[in-house]
């Protein structure tokens, strides 16, 4: 099990690896996580291609390395998309902050259908069906689903939850949504 936990202070992983029943503790100082290989190995990985992207002149700033689908390769290049953003910082481009960025990141970590395969789990092929993002701040969840990529968000200031019933739907469940477009003569 791997979990990955935050406040407004410090971010941090959580593995269960070993069988003993006690967890190990990383400083998530990278900023993203996987499932697997273990979080000092996924660390290790993702350095070299961190050090290539700081490596980057003004000529070559717009070449960017593919990277392969799997969890290591993904995990990878959202540690170098994270590193880039904090040694370059935010430029004036609304889609590189906030809210743009984080799904344009989640979009890096997206597995289309039948484009993954992780045979020792399953013979079937695998995906990542949903992305959110939270604004740990004011209390905001955003999230979006393969099935329907409208972002939409859960405000928790705005749920008296003394007074609101569990309930659960189904994401998966819905029509996808597009506009669509005609060409103007």
């Amino acid at each position: 099990m791997h979990y990955a936990i935050r406040d407004k202070e410090r971010a941090i992983v959580v593995e269960y690896v070993d069988g003993s029943g006690y967890p190990t503790i990383y400083e998530n100082e990278l900023g993203v996580m996987a499932n697997d290989p273990q979080y000092p190995v996924q660390v290790a990985e993702a350095q070299k291609h961190i050090e290539a992207a700081a490596a980057r002149s003004d000529e070559t700033v717009d070449v960017w390395n593919k990277l392969d689908s799997g969890v290591t390769g993904r995990f990878s290049h959202l540690a170098a998309i994270n590193a880039e953003y904090i040694n370059r910082g935010a430029d004036k481009d609304m889609r590189n902050n906030g809210l743009g960025r984080a799904f344009s990141i989640l979009n890096a970590m997206e597995i289309v259908p039948s484009t993954m395969y992780w045979l020792w789990v399953s013979p079937d092929s695998q995906m990542i069906g949903y992305g959110n993002v939270v604004d740990i701040e004011n209390k905001d969840y955003y999230y979006r689903t393969v099935n329907n990529p409208d972002i939409r968000k859960v405000d928790l200031n705005k749920i008296d939850f003394g007074s609101v019933a569990y309930s659960a739907q189904d994401i998966y469940q819905q029509v996808p949504m597009f506009t669509e477009m005609t060409a103007v003569q």
